[in-house]
């Protein structure tokens, strides 16, 4: 296929999502330091063998991730490899609360405001093969449904991560990450991030 066929297969699934965003600059990078409040979350099915997914630091002792990673038949879960319990769940906005004995990391701040369309975003998550963290960067795009959208990269270990957007000149978290973007016929648009906005979060934690 040409690079021209390419890039209007792209355009149309774009345009399919409603998440199209107008090409600009690359935003500048998240600080190496938000890393150290990001953690990998694996949950141990028995039979069914180990999943990863990813979590941050709500408050001391506390991280948030996705319930869809803690949740089901799961014999143990850790967080940063530390032996943990779910204290709070929210089914219906997909995310769960930790309660992680011991940990030092600190918390992330928190936007205060509703995020700019077009506004530098970044997505945090865990690897699955090996459990490393990393970021893709992109924009704000939209928010409906109850979700942000992001034009940032994302893969199943994301699930339960940061999203980071830039609020007076500071990186902070404004959700938290639970699916995919999904064309009309259900394919997922790995390249499209949707979250949980982080003040419905606290506002019912």
């Amino acid at each position: 296929m040409s690079r021209s066929a390419l890039f209007a297969s792209w355009l149309a699934a774009e345009l399919l999502c409603g998440c199209y965003c107008p090409p600009t600059s690359p935003p500048s990078a998240p600080p190496r330091s938000a890393l150290d409040s990001v953690v990998v979350v694996v949950t141990d099915t028995g039979p069914f063998g180990k999943h990863v997914g990813t979590g941050f630091v709500l408050s001391p002792q506390h991280v948030l991730t996705a319930y869809h990673v803690v949740s089901g038949l799961v014999f143990t879960i850790t967080a940063d490899a530390r032996p943990c319990d779910v204290v709070w769940v929210s089914a219906t906005m997909d995310v769960a609360v930790l309660w992680v004995p011991g940990l030092q990391r600190p918390p992330l701040r928190h936007v205060l405001r509703e995020p700019e369309y077009g506004a530098p975003a970044a997505a945090f998550g865990a690897l699955p093969v090996d459990g490393s963290i990393m970021f893709q960067t992109g924009f704000v795009q939209d928010r409906r449904d109850g979700l942000y959208y992001a034009s940032t990269e994302v893969h199943p270990g994301c699930s339960g991560g940061p999203l980071m957007v830039v609020e007076d000149g500071e990186w902070r978290v404004a959700g938290v990450v639970v699916q995919m973007g999904l064309l009309p016929n259900g394919l997922p648009l790995t390249h499209v991030c949707r979250a949980v906005p982080i003040r419905a979060v606290l506002a019912a934690w």
